[in-house]
């Protein structure tokens, strides 16, 4: 009898090892191999995988934003255990199960999170009612997290990866609704403070969009020079050649930089607000 007992206490522990390595190599292999958090954006290194939908990062940064809040970053699945300890050389993992988040601090990260929330809606209304008051706000195409709960740069770093994408895969922005022509709003009487204005608006996004477009994080000479041309496209000054004078740089991707500069800066969107709202179409070849 106990023979008997102790051969199906074995069974059942091979079956138990088998599902366990079965789990480790279907699921949380493919989560973890040659991927990067997407908190810290590096390698992922001593991994964690969350139990509820298999999105895995970095165990040290995954503890730190379960202190705080306890939803996935990447598509916010709430959950409470996480499965750490992942080695697939011994085939072994185990899952833990995270303390009660304490009332209190969620409670101020909340306070926290709708007053930011309240303020930024209201900053994005107001710019959705200069472009037309008569029509509904525009709807959001994208988030990249918000930047009071992500680590400092992180999310600078999201929307960089997001630009360098956009001209990866070929894709133009699809122009916003604008009231009037940046030629109309350059031309006005005060054309001298308007143009200074203009260069204010559009200055940081040549700066982040070169960077995306050749990986140069200060690319201060070419900024130059694309705002002068830029600003001479508005005026007539230059025979339509300033595309070839930015060619020996951007190369391939010339008329899609341009494209884009001039699909923001015709848009009444400051740039955190346009990277929500535009949409994106596939360029005809």
């Amino acid at each position: 009898m106990e023979s008997s007992s102790s051969s199906r206490r074995c069974r059942q522990s091979v079956h138990s090892f088998r599902n366990h390595k079965r789990f480790l190599l279907t699921h949380l292999q493919p989560a973890i191999e040659d991927k990067s958090c997407t908190i810290c954006l590096n390698q992922i290194e001593q991994a964690a995988v969350i139990t509820v939908c298999l999105h895995a990062y970095c165990a040290d940064c995954i503890r730190k934003w379960s202190n705080r809040k306890r939803r996935c970053p990447l598509c916010n699945a709430q959950f409470a255990s996480l499965f750490v300890g992942i080695d697939l050389s011994s085939m072994t993992f185990r899952t833990q199960h995270l303390s009660a988040l304490k009332e209190s601090s969620t409670k101020v990260e909340s306070n926290i999170r709708d007053f930011y929330g309240r303020r930024r809606a209201i900053g994005i209304s107001r710019e959705l009612n200069v472009v037309n008051r008569r029509t509904r706000p525009l709807p959001k195409q994208r988030s990249f997290g918000q930047s009071n709960m992500l680590p400092p740069g992180v999310s600078k770093e999201r929307i960089l990866q997001w630009r360098a994408s956009i001209y990866e895969q070929n894709l133009l922005a699809v122009p916003c609704p604008s009231r009037k022509s940046l030629e109309q709003g350059l031309m006005g009487r005060n054309k001298h403070i308007n143009k200074e204005l203009l260069l204010k608006r559009v200055e940081p996004w040549i700066h982040r969009e070169l960077h995306a477009v050749l990986g140069d994080p200060n690319p201060a000479i070419l900024i130059h020079l694309v705002t002068s041309l830029f600003i001479s496209s508005l005026e007539g000054t230059q025979d339509n050649n300033y595309l070839e004078s930015l060619q020996p740089f951007l190369l391939e991707r010339t008329s899609a930089f341009w494209h884009e500069l001039r699909c923001f800066a015709e848009s009444s969107f400051n740039m955190e607000t346009y990277d929500t709202l535009v949409k994106y179409a596939k360029a005809s070849n």
